[in-house]
């Protein structure tokens, strides 16, 4: 929230800053179109959509045109006349709008590494705006936040709570673990329709990664999580091996007999084709438990040296998507699948995760993965604690047996189901995260992964939203059919912030923070090391480092110099007549926030020209 100064016609500068409570609690009207807006009014919030709104209206050129004071504010203009009302642009001071767009950019990302991109060419207040822009310390470590209070359902944040200081692991583990599981368990016969007018639809399906060294106790969260779903498991197995028996028994006598189906709710260490039978008998969907995801990528290229690892990529990413699946083998014939949905719940080592990142196809299979960053392992507790299991245990069972809403509320049309469906606040709440999602979009310039797994976070809304509801909801006697805006609020709010941190902190210090992190490491260290050097080009490259060297093809230096522009190191130069090459200027505040990291890099490159003499004079004597 920020303030925005308005200029009355007295010359007075009026600022109402929306950071203040009293702000907040009086927002005032919103006004109509051709509509002034007069100084003694409260002016409108401008926090969250608004805000974005304005964001959205800037031209996202990132510095690759130049742009004048004339081409910024004209976006802005149409933005503030359908906002405030006629003219109203006229009494905003330009600098406090620059400030606006750049600082609300960068707090609607959420992430500390992201900087808007600085405008260039802007006459009257360019060097305001670039004045303002913190850079990113590419060096600092990320820790992911702790379980928010109030967010997830009563009974899963009691047990991950509870379960969490007996066990001395993380409860964020134990509650994303367990929502994994209560998705699982909820049929995909229950769907949300997203929109009003689109036949759009999700299903409760999740797939979390508890990321972290074996100290953390991954492996004693995830079994706790799991434990009911295989408790239910095991009864559909012995239900199963009955009429197994009661069919070979009627085949014997000679009796017409139906082969009974093998309905399970997980599968494990199986391979693609095993998986597919039981599948195939399970439409509601289950949860594939993989300890170690070791082995679920290791069966992949370019682990696996097996044909068709490709194709076994495939059929996981559709077992993301749902639906029905058809597949032909020799030997085994056509297999049909009415509705391919598979939950995923494991755990896995940063270093293997590092690796895995690094040499799977980058086909979005990974991107999928919810991502919960461990904190240390802490001494567990041996003392009466509520029976939070058994309660926990009871809400599994229930959303195991759990139908789909009926037609009419009552089931007066029978057995007739529907969808779910959003009410008007949850409609408003879906589409602002679209619209922010949208914007982030952007970050493909800093890390292409990031961007995608953001990329899914619009389905993966629908999909908590089918979760919370129904754990909400297990209690009842039968399942509302509207998902109401306070659930769309607390899954919003789980999303952007826990869920996101954790990606962010997961693509940052294990994934990498960009696709070239450790070149882009070096860059900023030469950067740092030459403060004399004003402007970075291609041709900076040829005198820093060897692995700066190395990089002999112009494209990737200048992606190397846009993503450091992206995290406020540089910004990019209009091009001059005659000009073709780009150039990109060193903001004066990399080398004031940096002092200390500049002298050590300093040193350090110093010592290893040192050392490289050194050897070169033992060498020629």
């Amino acid at each position: 929230m920020l303030p925005l100064r308005i200029l009355p016609p007295g010359g007075d500068e009026l600022q109402h800053d929306l950071r203040q409570p009293s702000a907040r609690r009086m927002p005032g009207r919103w006004p109509a179109d051709g509509e002034g807006l007069r100084p003694d009014r409260t002016l409108p919030d401008l926090s969250d959509r608004r805000s974005r709104r304005l964001v959205r209206a800037v031209p996202r050129g990132r510095g690759t045109q130049c742009m004048t004071a004339v081409d910024w504010l004209r976006p802005a203009n149409t933005v503030y006349h359908r906002t405030f009302g006629a003219g109203m642009i006229d009494r905003v001071d330009a600098g406090s709008v620059q400030v606006h767009f750049d600082r609300v950019g960068r707090k609607n990302v959420r992430a500390e590494f992201l900087s808007p991109a600085p405008p260039t060419g802007l006459s009257g207040f360019g060097a305001t705006a670039t004045e303002k822009i913190e850079p990113v310390d590419l060096w600092a470590r990320v820790d992911p936040p702790a379980l928010p209070a109030g967010v997830l359902p009563d009974v899963i944040e009691r047990f991950a709570t509870v379960r969490g200081e007996m066990m001395g692991c993380d409860p964020a583990g134990l509650a994303i673990a367990a929502l994994s599981v209560c998705s699982a368990l909820i049929s995909d016969r229950i769907k949300l329709r997203m929109k009003r007018h689109d036949d759009y639809t999700e299903c409760a399906r999740l797939w979390v990664a508890l990321v972290g060294l074996p100290s953390t106790k991954k492996s004693p969260a995830i079994g706790a999580a799991v434990k009911p779903l295989f408790a239910l498991d095991a009864e559909l197995a012995r239900e199963h091996r009955l009429a197994m028996a009661r069919y070979e028994e009627m085949k014997k006598a000679g009796e017409p007999a139906v082969r009974p189906p093998n309905r399970r709710l997980r599968i494990e260490d199986v391979t693609v084709e095993k998986s597919q039978e039981i599948i195939a008998d399970s439409p509601d969907g289950v949860l594939c438990f993989q300890d170690e995801l070791t082995r679920f990528f290791g069966s992949m290229e370019p682990y696996s040296g097996a044909k068709g690892a490709s194709a076994d990529r495939g059929y996981w990413l559709q077992a993301y998507n749902g639906g029905s699946y058809s597949v032909a083998r020799v030997g085994r014939g056509q297999v049909e699948i009415e509705n391919l949905s598979v939950c995923l719940l494991g755990g896995v080592q940063p270093d293997v995760m590092r690796r895995i990142a690094g040499d799977t196809q980058d086909d979005g299979l990974l991107q999928r993965m919810i991502p919960v960053v461990l904190r240390p392992a802490t001494l567990g507790k041996d003392e009466p604690m509520p029976d939070v299991a058994r309660e926990y245990a009871w809400l599994a069972r229930r959303l195991h047996e759990m139908q789909p809403p009926l037609r009419g509320g009552g089931g007066n049309l029978g057995d007739l189901t529907t969808e779910l469906v959003l009410d008007d606040d949850a409609q408003a709440i879906r589409l602002d995260l679209e619209g922010w999602h949208m914007d982030m979009s952007g970050l493909e310039i800093v890390n292409r992964k990031l961007a995608s797994a953001i990329g899914k976070y619009d389905g993966l809304f629908g999909r908590l939203c089918v979760a919370f509801h129904c754990i909400d909801n297990a209690g009842e006697e039968s399942l509302p059919r509207v998902v109401t805006g306070g659930t769309a609020q607390r899954v919003a709010a789980l999303l952007h912030s826990f869920l996101l941190p954790h990606a962010i902190a997961f693509y940052r210090e294990i994934v990498g923070l960009s696709d070239d992190h450790e070149l882009l490491t070096e860059v900023a260290g030469f950067i740092l090391a030459h403060p004399e050097e004003k402007e970075m080009t291609f041709r900076n490259f040829g005198r820093g480092s060897s692995m700066m060297r190395r990089c002999k093809d112009a494209r990737a230096a200048e992606v190397i110099l846009e993503r450091l522009e992206g995290f406020g190191w540089l910004y990019r130069k209009p091009l001059e007549r005659n000009q073709s090459a780009n150039r990109w200027m060193v903001l004066p505040q990399v080398h004031t926030v940096f002092a200390e990291r500049a002298k050590k890099e300093k040193a350090r490159r110093e010592k290893v020209r040192e050392m490289i003499a050194e050897i070169c004079r033992e060498a020629a004597e």
